[in-house]
Formats: structure tokens, sequence, C-alpha cells
């Protein structure tokens, strides 16, 4: 059986390394605990009401802290997701 190859174009290559590199010695518990913290969980979860749905992929976009600043800033709005805003859930600052 052959693997399919997959071909990255080269800012692709570059944020896929940088993601290796920032994550691949950080602990499961660890990623978990940082996962668990980010706006995407908290909206699929409901703010930890309702357990075991999988997370839209199109919400990871919400997750800055993949991103340098200055990629952040390069992001054009055309590439979020649209979010429903009726279906967001408040969540308490306390």
């Amino acid at each position: 059986m052959v693997s399919p190859s997959v071909v990255l174009q080269n800012e692709d290559e570059i944020f896929v390394n940088n993601i290796i590199e920032k994550y691949s010695n950080l602990s499961k518990d660890v990623l978990i605990g940082i996962s668990h913290l980010t706006d995407a969980y908290k909206i699929t979860t409901k703010n930890e009401k309702i357990m075991g749905q999988k997370i839209d992929k199109k919400l990871a976009i919400l997750e800055t802290f993949l991103f340098d600043d200055k990629e952040v800033e390069s992001i054009s709005g055309d590439k979020l997701p649209i979010i429903n805003r009726s279906q967001l859930i408040r969540y308490d600052a306390r």
C-alpha cells in the first residue's frame, strides 16, 4: 500500500513546523489543559456543561495562541468562521 504524499505550501510548512516545535515537548496533561482553556472548547462544551462533543475545526481560528502577534494581524476577515451570535454562551467571569 502506498501512502499518499502531502505537499504543503511554504507558509503552511513553516506554520506546521512552528506548532510542532512549540508543543511537541509538552506532556499529554499539559496539552489537554491548554485545549480546555480555548474558546473553541468552551463554545463546544457550553462552558463544560455538555461534554463529549467534537470541536468544530472552523472554530480553531479563534485560538490566537497558535500564532505569533504579527501573524494574527495578517488573517483576513473572509477566512474567519461565521458565528451565529444567538448561539453563543455567556461566560461567568468570576
